[in-house]
């Protein structure tokens, strides 16, 4: 997605300059300016509708040459992202975050290792719904192997991130962080954000 957006931007971008570079180089009127850089980046080969000379034929080239790079970016970038299994990644997500919203009375368990693990384990061995947040993904990886779990890649002292774990429509939490002080954040957050849910919370000193 930002990827996205980037190339976008760039896209826009080279496109303002080439309007006005034709207006100022051509002295051509603000559509036809626009018109032409359009077709240049395109390069679909119409008619040039702008007066040439020798700046505005480099000037051409420039934005031919321009346009060409940013597709070969995008072109990278895209086999990236489909060898690298991302998209496979994003669809993932978005099946979870699906099953989240329509959760009831789940478990919200913030931490992936050591005592969110035996917690995860009984609330799954009792048939409970339990949503894992953490910030490894590997670790939630494995637990959904484990364990019939949905998982959310995030800071769990984050509001949105226990908004997209639908703290307002869970029965519990339990913060298990490593840090007894981002434990009492998740905490102070969740109850601010769900006065009526239950929380427990890891306490190492």
């Amino acid at each position: 997605m930002r990827i996205a957006i980037k190339l976008a931007f760039i896209m826009l971008f080279i496109t303002v300059v080439g309007t006005l570079g034709y207006m100022i180089l051509s002295d051509c009127p603000l559509l036809d300016s626009f018109y032409m850089t359009v077709i240049t980046i395109a390069t679909v080969g119409y008619a040039e509708i702008c007066p040439t000379n020798d700046a505005t034929r480099i000037f051409t080239a420039l934005i031919i040459m321009s346009s060409f790079a940013i597709l070969g970016y995008a072109t990278s970038k895209f086999a990236e992202i489909m060898t690298s299994g991302e998209i496979g990644k994003i669809m993932k997500r978005k099946k979870f975050m699906k099953m989240i919203e329509k959760m009831k009375d789940h478990f919200i368990v913030c931490g992936a290792s050591g005592t969110g693990i035996h917690i995860i384990k009984e609330l799954t061995n009792t048939g409970r719904k339990v949503v894992v947040i953490d910030i490894d993904e590997k670790k939630l990886e494995d637990l959904e192997k484990k364990f019939e779990i949905v998982s959310i890649v995030g800071d769990a002292r984050q509001e949105k991130v226990l908004l997209d774990a639908s703290i307002k429509n869970a029965a519990g939490l339990a913060a298990c962080l490593s840090d007894d002080s981002d434990n009492i954040l998740v905490v102070v957050t969740a109850h601010y954000l769900a006065p009526n849910v239950k929380i427990i919370s890891r306490a190492n000193e």
